[in-house]
């Protein structure tokens, strides 16, 4: 089975996805946000986000399948699973310059603008000498950023820099594929299918499944 085609769902946090995948090529892949949902409460509420991935996965699977034009029945296979030291120092100095405001806050002044701007600059040159310092020490041809963090462009040009100058091939995951989406969670399971581990739809979410 070289090519197989699988339907992968994911339901991690605040964001519902279904993606399908033909072999390694994304046929479709859709994430429903709850961003707004949450928003007025300053942060992600567990109760909430289930009750939205259950009432939301049936449509987000069905367009998913539509837009790859795949009937269910048809997929091989399917998998579900569902600094805090500095970030503390920036808060404790926020607070004591009377910069914490209750959310939503709207529009910072340029007292807050300057402390982002300089968090996130430290946090990105930290993260660049430690990835750049593991890879001399480990003898890598190249440096690739996935993940989240790789959607910001200010890591995603600091990396390509810093690679060049060493000599290094450097690769980024595009920012649609950086967050939470369900391609990533499909790529998984044509893995495993690949090493003839299936299983059926009974299947749960596990949290400390092994990839």
């Amino acid at each position: 089975m070289e090519n197989p085609l699988i339907l992968g769902i994911e339901t991690s946090c605040d964001e519902t996805a279904a993606a399908v995948l033909r072999g390694r090529a994304i046929l479709s892949n859709v994430i429903a946000s709850q961003a707004e949902i949450h928003r007025e409460y300053g942060g992600v509420v567990p109760e909430l986000a289930s009750r939205h991935h259950l009432e939301r996965i049936d449509a987000v699977v069905d367009l998913a399948l539509r837009r790859a034009r795949i009937p269910l029945a048809e997929s091989d296979g399917s998998l579900d699973f569902s600094f805090s030291g500095f970030k503390t120092a920036v808060l404790r100095h926020a607070k004591a310059r009377g910069l914490d405001r209750p959310f939503p806050a709207g529009e910072p002044d340029q007292e807050t603008r300057d402390l982002l701007a300089s968090f996130q600059s430290a946090v990105v040159e930290f993260m660049v000498k430690r990835v750049v310092t593991v890879a001399r020490r480990d003898g890598a041809r190249s440096i690739c950023l996935s993940g989240g963090v790789a959607c910001n462009s200010l890591l995603r040009s600091r990396i390509a820099e810093e690679a060049e100058q060493e000599g290094l091939e450097s690769y980024a995951v595009s920012p649609a594929l950086a967050c939470d989406n369900a391609a990533m969670i499909a790529e998984v399971g044509r893995r495993k299918l690949l090493r003839g581990e299936t299983a059926d739809l009974t299947l749960n979410a596990d949290p400390a499944l092994e990839l």
